[in-house]
């Protein structure tokens, strides 16, 4: 139940405190690769991301590990992603 919490779109909308905590390993390689077929810049996805293009190499080589509940609803929006998919890719 509580990734339906991490997910709430109220919560991003309302900007309370979402807990952030260690997330599972993303599958950064079809991130990527939705990134590309979207044709979407890692600038382009940093600037939503509101962080600086280094932080987000920096936080992809990790695996996603270090992304905010936050990012993750960020990241949803941005490559269009329905409930599924987005748990799919991001918390695989």
């Amino acid at each position: 139940m509580r990734v339906i919490y991490f997910w709430s779109e109220d919560c991003v909308n309302a900007r309370q405190k979402c807990e952030k905590g260690v997330w599972r390993r993303m599958n950064t390689k079809e991130i990527k690769r939705r990134m590309e077929d979207m044709h979407i810049t890692v600038g382009v996805m940093a600037q939503e991301l509101g962080m600086d293009p280094s932080t987000y190499y920096r936080k992809m080589q990790k695996n996603g590990e270090e992304f905010s509940a936050l990012d993750l609803l960020v990241f949803k929006r941005v490559l269009k992603m329905d409930e599924k998919t987005a748990l799919d890719f991001l918390l695989s």
